[in-house]
């Protein structure tokens, strides 16, 4: 092959590769600026890496309220409380990642003091949970069990210092149907070992239906039917939702220096 002919073809391979490398370039503005001043570098999309998205995020309040969400153990089963927020997808989600920021209090315990953390997730009911935890109504769409001490669960200083907020990045995805649904997070956290309680914080947002808690048992005097978190026959809180949020597995790129060399 003659040498202009070979040069050339390298040139419109090059040309082709920056192109498509360039498209990578342009849909991410924040490395427009690496390269001002230069016309012989751009970058190519290279190898993906893993990144999380937000589906669903419910920022935690600047107050320390929480709604308690709470199994006190056999002892005291009927001041057994649970607390739950609904969300809404509208289209088919891939849940991987839960995290809850939450609050202990009484005697200021932690939730490395309790036995098991819970989690599920269930339809919805005319603006309420259609089951909870202590069995009433369905079964969850969705539920996991857990220590404290298992490899999913990350614990993270709270309020007041303790660790009361928990990450779940689940080794299996929950998998949603477009709908409405209901997240209850509880402990299984023994008053007379731990000597204090626990529950989701809130959250300043006025998303979907207010959160709702029920006491089973009704040792608490409140509602035995899930009830409105604001419902001063409950807790009569100023705010309207829990906090929490909700990521799935994404994909980034990893872009890669590309040099096009003049003759």
């Amino acid at each position: 092959m003659h040498l202009g002919t070979k040069r050339s073809t390298w040139i419109w391979l090059g040309l082709v590769v920056l192109l498509l490398g360039q498209i990578a370039w342009t849909a991410d503005p924040a490395r427009a600026g690496a390269m001002q001043g230069s016309s012989l570098h751009r970058f190519s999309r290279g190898s993906m890496v893993s990144d999380a998205v937000v589906l669903w995020d419910q920022p935690v309040a600047s107050s320390g309220r929480a709604a308690l969400s709470q199994d006190l153990m056999q002892a005291y089963n009927y001041y057994d409380a649970f607390s739950a927020d609904d969300f809404t997808n509208d289209e088919p989600w891939v849940i991987k990642t839960i995290f809850v920021p939450g609050n202990t209090w009484s005697e200021g315990c932690d939730l490395t003091c309790a036995d098991t953390l819970h989690w599920a997730i269930y339809a919805d009911d005319s603006g309420k949970p259609d089951g909870d935890p202590s069995g009433g109504g369905n079964q969850p769409a969705w539920q996991v069990s857990v220590p404290p001490t298992d490899t999913q669960v990350t614990l993270s200083t709270g309020i007041g210092g303790r660790l009361s907020d928990i990450t779940l990045d689940l080794m299996t995805p929950v998998s949603l149907e477009p709908g409405t649904w209901w997240l209850v997070t509880h402990a299984d956290l023994s008053y007379d070992i731990c000597g204090c309680n626990y529950g989701p914080r809130v959250a300043d947002t006025t998303n979907g239906h207010a959160a709702q808690i029920i006491n089973p048992g009704g040792g608490w005097g409140i509602p035995t039917t899930w009830t409105s978190v604001q419902d001063p026959t409950t807790l009569g809180l100023e705010e309207h939702d829990l906090a929490f949020r909700l990521e799935a597995q994404g994909v980034q790129y990893v872009y890669l220096p590309l040099m096009v060399s003049g003759p």
